[in-house]
């Protein structure tokens, strides 16, 4: 969340910098079946296939979260994020824009409870 700040503070270099440590952050989180993938300036998708229940998408997003958070070196900088997970289990039926769009609204629940939360 917040990357414009994060972008003003270290320089286009230091932002790409702790685009890249996310990026093999979120890699180290999943198995070697799901993906990832990034979709905008830093917005990343992951797509896990065989997510037994809620309880275990509510796990992995956690774990996502954690690892996301903790605070980074970039030069002599540390660098701590704020990140918003959203996610969606599928049955199988649902379009992939469709299961997109449920993580994304989950994503902005996320980011406006934090918020409100101070």
């Amino acid at each position: 969340d917040d990357f414009k700040d994060i972008n003003a503070r270290n320089g286009r270099e230091g932002a790409d910098e702790v685009l890249i440590v996310l990026a093999a952050r979120i890699e180290a989180c999943l198995r070697g079946t799901d993906m990832t993938a990034r979709l905008d300036a830093d917005e990343f998708l992951v797509v896990c296939e065989d997510v037994a229940d809620e309880r275990a998408l509510q796990i992995l997003s956690r774990r996502l979260s954690n690892a996301l958070a903790t605070p980074m070196q970039i030069g002599d900088l540390v660098v701590e994020v704020r990140v918003s997970v959203g996610a969606a289990l599928g049955t199988g039926r649902e379009r992939a824009g469709e299961l997109l769009h449920a993580a994304d609204v989950q994503m902005a629940e996320s980011r406006e409870r934090r918020r409100t939360a101070g």
